[in-house]
């Protein structure tokens, strides 16, 4: 088995929901911006104001919808992604 197949499988996650209040990005707190420059991956809506990502640069960046650009996640496949 593969050691880095075995790491992830083994060690747990850790999820944070991160806002801004009401989006503007003045508004993020210091806790919301260490969590964003220590992710791997950043899920977000079109309700979250983009600028925050650039507090992310080493991360994915997906767009779960909410915007009507492209199609709308459900709120259970959002979870999944989570997971």
């Amino acid at each position: 088995m593969n050691s880095e197949l075995a790491l992830s499988e083994t060690t747990p996650g850790f999820v944070a929901l991160v806002g801004a209040g009401p989006g503007h990005p003045g508004l993020l707190t210091l806790r919301g911006q260490e969590c964003l420059q220590d992710c791997e991956v950043v899920l977000y809506d079109g309700l979250s104001n983009v600028e925050m990502l650039v507090h992310a640069p080493q991360a994915v960046h997906q767009c779960v919808g909410k915007h009507g650009q492209s199609r709308i996640w459900k709120q259970g496949e959002i979870i999944a992604e989570m997971i």
